[in-house]
């Protein structure tokens, strides 16, 4: 069996970090132009060298304000059609009871309004191509403590994903998510885990592989979601997290 995304394009959202960044380099590796999408173009320009260089493109836009999707889809103009989108872009966002409005909003945008309006914005051109892939980052239905902004917003984008994957079956299109479970990123090692014995210990009592994943353990899998031998899969929901499964469902 072939993996390949030989000739498609892949828009990436987040590809300066983490699962983004190693999405974006597997992406190229497996043959497709890679759009990366971030905040920071120098770490953007990093990422396209990851990448190989030539024949690949950034766009620099911070998707936590309300027209950021609209924004990156302009910029899309002149480039070749969008095949792919992979949304990474995301971050911890808790909302203690009396959080102000705009953190709501900012999580909002950065993790349902823009990536649905992206989804959104490039269906009909995948429809008429005949051929689209769409990945979201989800989050559990479960909160674990107190009201958590990413949490609710992602709750919402899955759902919206699920319904949009059965909307667009017919045009060839795929809609799923990935609720990726403890893994070696920026996010995690410096904000959740920092001290590596205390990461070791949570991995022993906690995920059934033992350890912590790595960013390409997720790339490799949206490979082959985006690819054409994972055209039957839709709708989905996978989580990749040794088989902790406590933040997959």
């Amino acid at each position: 069996m072939e993996i390949s995304l030989a000739g498609r394009t892949a828009l990436v959202t987040g590809a300066t970090a983490g699962i983004g960044r190693s999405t974006a380099v597997e992406f190229a590796r497996a043959g497709a132009r890679v759009v990366a999408v971030a905040r920071r173009r120098a770490r953007l320009d990093e990422t396209l060298e990851m990448a190989g260089g030539e024949g690949h493109f950034a766009i620099e836009q911070d998707l936590e304000v309300p027209d950021g999707a609209q924004r990156v889809l302009e910029r899309l103009n002149g480039l070749p059609p969008i095949d792919i989108l992979v949304h990474c872009a995301g971050k911890s966002t808790g909302a203690p009871l009396g959080t102000e409005q705009a953190v709501w909003d900012a999580a909002f945008n950065l993790m349902f309004h823009n990536p649905r309006d992206l989804a959104e914005g490039l269906f009909v051109g995948m429809a008429e191509r005949g051929y689209g892939r769409v990945v979201f980052f989800g989050g559990t239905l479960e909160p674990g403590g107190v009201p958590n902004a990413a949490g609710a917003a992602k709750a919402a984008l899955r759902l919206w994903a699920k319904a949009a994957a059965n909307a667009v079956a017919m045009d060839g299109i795929t809609v799923n998510s990935i609720n990726p479970g403890r893994i070696n990123t920026e996010q995690i090692l410096e904000l959740l885990h920092p001290d590596p014995a205390a990461r070791e210990a949570f991995a022993r009592n906690n995920i059934p592989a033992g350890y912590f994943g790595d960013p390409k353990d997720v790339s490799s899998l949206l490979v082959f979601l985006c690819s054409p031998v994972a055209r039957y899969i839709t709708g989905a929901m996978i989580p990749v997290d040794g088989g902790m499964h406590k933040w997959a469902f």
